[in-house]
């Protein structure tokens, strides 16, 4: 089984160097890389042409390539992950440290599970010097036991609604699966999109083990501090804004699958139900006509509210505000 390493830089020589290398000293080097820079106007362009030409001397098959023109951090890995040709690709960013056995224990997850589309791993957190911290990305993340044992399980029924818990920086996935998520839709960060679309089609799991540093900065160009997020209309209720924001997370993916005619996964058909689901109580919260109190009672008696919902509790305060709604 090969492995493809691709990374994407955009003004990145600072850090650059030194993920290089760290890619350089892994225990089980990767058999191809593909390096797409995003037109970066400092030495990073610079950087990759010596590294390339490195890894060429090692017997590695590398692609080293740079836009005309700058196209951003999701279309840029777009572009490379279409010229990937291994059997698995591994995503890199440009700021990060790999630790040494990255690749090999991520290669051995695919080769002891031959259904698993997408991997991910936890990371240590490093500060712009490259020092530790002293947190993990999931604890910087504040995911709660209940989401590590989801992750570690594959379950995403619950997470993937709400926020996105796989970074790119630590991801690798089969090429098996690009045809379905290629291209990338609008208003989606790569990482997020992929592990969606993987889950959806088949089994994805993560590792609570840290593989990578990731690092902290003030140059993120998508980091943990500008991760896009819900938020309110003016006179908005908060719930409602939450259920759209949850609706614009899941419609493109359905959509996707049912494009590429894979609607008859399993898991497909739990995230259709999860829209019904959502559609329902954002009708019911905005007020619309024919949905009342009834609706949230017979939605209660299917038992959507306890699947995907917190229960009696979501379906009370649904509740509250239809009978605010009549009042107004």
């Amino acid at each position: 089984m090969k492995c493809s390493a691709v990374l994407c830089s955009y003004n990145g020589g600072r850090f650059l160097r030194e993920q290089l290398q760290s890619i350089a000293n892994q225990s089980r080097l990767p058999d191809q890389i593909v390096f797409v820079d995003d037109h970066s106007s400092d030495d990073s362009w610079q950087q990759l042409r010596l590294a390339a030409e490195s890894f060429s001397t090692r017997g590695i098959n590398v692609q080293l390539h740079r836009n005309a023109q700058t196209l951003g951090v999701t279309a840029n890995f777009q572009r490379a992950i279409g010229l990937a040709s291994g059997d698995v690709i591994c995503l890199s960013d440009q700021d990060d440290r790999w630790k040494h056995n990255r690749l090999l224990e991520t290669m051995a997850a695919f080769e002891a599970d031959p259904d698993l589309l997408c991997f991910n791993a936890n990371a240590d957190v490093i500060d712009a010097s490259g020092k530790r911290v002293g947190r993990t990305l999931f604890e910087e993340l504040h995911v709660t036991d209940t989401e590590l044992e989801s992750l570690r399980q594959g379950d995403m029924s619950r997470i993937l609604p709400e926020r996105n818990l796989s970074t790119g920086a630590t991801m690798a996935f089969r090429s098996s699966i690009r045809n379905v998520i290629l291209p990338f839709p609008q208003h989606f960060v790569h990482d997020d999109w992929i592990s969606g679309i993987a889950w959806l089609v088949g089994r994805t799991t993560t590792t609570l083990k840290p593989l990578i540093d990731y690092r902290i900065h003030s140059g993120n160009s998508v980091g943990l501090h500008n991760l896009p997020q819900s938020v309110a209309a003016e006179g908005e209720h908060p719930r409602l804004t939450h259920l759209r924001w949850q609706l614009r997370r899941i419609g493109p993916m359905l959509q996707r699958l049912k494009v590429c005619d894979a609607l008859h996964h399993g898991h497909a058909q739990q995230l259709s139900s999860l829209q019904k689901h959502l559609t329902l109580r954002e009708a019911v919260l905005a007020g619309n006509r024919g949905y009342n109190l009834l609706t949230v009672l017979r939605e209660l008696g299917s038992g959507r509210y306890h699947r995907f919902s917190r229960g009696m509790k979501s379906a009370l305060s649904d509740v509250v505000l239809v009978r605010k709604n009549v009042r107004s």
